[in-house]
């Protein structure tokens, strides 16, 4: 199967207009994480999230090269230097009603349940 995002029924759209964009603040926020991108977009993570290698403030300049969504239990970004950051999408990950969000101009708010 192709991993690239065009197989993803959650916006594919939206999420293929972020590919390209870089990373520019990190924010840990109590329990989750948030990604502000170059274009103002913002990636809220409120699940159980895995870093591949170093911390947040690492993906900081860093741009999203990829999306798979492939994988029913994770939703991973693959940026430009080959770091992860996978949200995980399984039962124990859950940390409230949704794994993840994103708010941007010209779209409407995407959420990942």
């Amino acid at each position: 199967m192709n991993d690239s995002i065009s197989e993803t029924s959650v916006q594919p759209s939206i999420l293929k207009s972020i590919i390209g964009e870089t990373v520019a603040d990190t924010l840990s926020v109590h329990d989750y994480l948030q990604l502000y991108l170059s274009d103002r977009t913002i990636i809220n993570t409120h699940n159980v999230y895995e870093i591949s290698a170093g911390c947040v403030k690492n993906f900081e300049g860093l741009a999203i090269s990829r999306i798979d969504t492939n994988d029913p239990k994770a939703f991973v970004f693959i940026f430009s230097d080959a770091r992860r950051l996978t949200v995980r999408l399984d039962d124990e990950a859950f940390n409230g009603p949704e794994a993840m969000t994103l708010h941007g101009e010209g779209f409407p708010i995407v959420v990942v349940p």
